[in-house]
């Protein structure tokens, strides 16, 4: 057996996997990433939202996104709470990709960036022992050994390393077609119906995608109907589909396990999961995709963290943690709310069982409702911290690593903010006199960033009701 010593070692070449191996690579570290698959390969979830292109910023690759064969849809067609169909005109800067060429891309990248890409190859086995990873894979045939300081597993929903699991959602099962598009607005399309509901979106190929989303014992239940012959009979129920209900399939129909749960085990000092294999949000989000990478750059930034500053290495963990639980109990939260506005079916048990928040997740501070409403101030006006803003030490990314910042804690923020628009509100803050007047504090803060910044810091002040007026 051959064997390298590396700093990291990916298992899992997906969007997430691909992401972390690529961000790592550019800060430096000597990373690996196992794929079992050869690329391009058949992967659904073509929906990418618009929050993709803050990532492929910071990962340098927007340039060579947009050179991909993508879909921009033209409009949105939603009957969810009512029969009326709504309709939002553009795309609101989401995109349909091929996941095939999507995912191959990220993956390229990767490797261009510095990653050691083994593909096609299958992780074996991988023992912490004597302070590193041993990690065995099979390559060309061969059995072959690493060892690495740190393992992140980005293999999906059943991850390479076994653990345990808790389930946010009911259990829920997606069905998943293609139909030929020609011809058909570039719309993507969402209904419910009776024992679940239906999501389409025109992707590239000419085709469109057409996913059912039921409960097992709807599945079960079929009795003598195919799984194709079902998937047809719900997109009949459905105005906005039943046009493609008797198309021909182009390919075979797909069958996946789309519940919503969380990886208990998710990190360690020397082990991370990431992706799917930490945690899957409801389909209805639509943003599995550039959640999944988010979550890879910010697992990379921990880890650079836990390599080059050890001692913070609980710091980045904990880090790690508030991030991945704000995002699951605001997407429980979201989709149960969601849920919620199908009246008309929540006698049945599909849409009742949905239509419960989940408790598994602390559940995020209620937002003042006062925020939304203007405010007028000028200059002269005086202003005064609010009796409910409290200044706390959190872990937060600076720069390229995870630091300890002073941060602000208020019940209309989400959870603590130590930047706001780049700048840090902790030094500023600090300086903040108890009463004083608009200009005067312009004045202060100017002193230490520009007049503009100390503008835009101000009215994101006022607007939370961080900042209140005095008389």
């Amino acid at each position: 057996m051959e064997q390298d010593h590396l700093e990291v070692c990916v298992v899992g070449g997906g969007p997430s996997g691909s992401t972390a191996a690529l961000r790592l690579a550019k800060l430096g570290h000597r990373v690996a990433l196992i794929e079992k698959a050869q690329f391009p390969r058949f992967k659904v979830g073509e929906s990418v939202s618009n929050g993709i292109w803050t990532i492929l910023d910071i990962l340098e690759q927007r340039e060579q996104f947009v050179q991909e064969d993508l879909v921009y849809p033209e409009e949105t067609l939603i009957r969810w709470g009512t029969t009326e169909t709504e309709r939002l005109a553009g795309h609101s800067g989401s995109v349909l990709v091929s996941r095939a060429s999507f995912d191959a891309l990220v993956l390229k990248q990767a490797k261009v960036a510095g990653a050691q890409v083994l593909q096609p190859a299958q992780a074996v086995e991988a023992v912490w022992h004597h302070g590193v990873w041993q990690l065995e894979f099979k390559l060309d045939g061969k059995s072959k050994r690493i060892t690495a300081d740190h393992l992140v597993d980005a293999s999906g929903r059943r991850p390479f390393l076994p653990g345990t699991r808790t389930r946010v959602s009911p259990p829920t099962i997606a069905l998943c077609g293609y139909v030929r598009n020609d011809g058909n607005p570039r719309a993507v399309r969402t209904e419910a119906i009776s024992d679940g509901w239906c999501w389409g979106a025109p992707v590239p190929g000419h085709l469109f995608s057409a996913m059912v989303f039921l409960s097992p014992e709807a599945v079960r239940r079929r009795e003598n109907v195919s799984l194709e012959g079902l998937w047809r009979m719900k997109l009949a129920r459905a105005v906005l589909f039943e046009w493609a209900a008797t198309l021909p399939l182009i390919g075979p129909l797909s069958l996946y396990d789309a519940t919503t749960d969380f990886a208990t085990d998710f990190i360690s000092a020397n082990f991370m999961r990431i992706g799917e294999a930490s945690f899957t949000l409801d389909p209805m989000s639509s943003s599995g995709v550039e959640k999944a990478m988010h979550t890879a750059c910010t697992a990379a930034i921990a880890l650079h963290t836990m390599l080059r500053s050890p001692e913070r290495a609980n710091l980045a963990m904990k880090f790690c943690n508030q991030r991945r639980s704000e995002i699951v109990s605001a997407h429980s939260s979201w989709a149960a709310e969601f849920y919620r506005r199908v009246e008309r079916f929540q006698d049945r048990s599909f849409w009742r069982a949905r239509s419960q928040v989940s408790n598994v997740h602390r559940s995020l501070p209620a937002k003042m409702d006062t925020i939304s409403k203007s405010i007028h101030v000028s200059i002269r006006s005086r202003v005064q911290l609010s009796r409910n803003a409290q200044l706390v030490k959190e872990p937060c990314i600076a720069g390229n690593e995870i630091c300890e910042r002073t941060a602000l804690l208020h019940p209309s923020l989400d959870r603590p903010v130590a930047f706001v628009g780049g700048i840090e509100l902790g030094p500023l803050l600090a300086k903040l006199p108890e009463k004083t007047s608009i200009g005067s504090l312009l004045q202060l803060w100017s002193a230490e960033i520009s007049l503009d910044h100390a503008k835009q810091v101000t009215q994101w002040l006022l607007s939370k009701r961080v900042l209140e007026s005095v008389g």
